[in-house]
């Protein structure tokens, strides 16, 4: 998927109000992760976020 079409979902997922709990970017660390170890990361970043640290 290209950027323009991936900005597009993102705004049609805005415009009806769709929450997005989680977007990941891929990078050369996240590269090679699970799914499930993806969702764990970010899981602990949004807890992380939450109580301010």
């Amino acid at each position: 998927m290209n950027e323009k079409h991936f900005d597009k979902i993102l705004f049609e997922l805005r415009r009806k109000q769709i929450p997005v709990d989680y977007k990941a970017v891929l990078t050369p660390s996240n590269r090679k992760w699970s799914v499930l170890m993806l969702m764990l990361e970010l899981t602990k970043e949004k807890n992380s976020f939450r109580q301010g640290n």
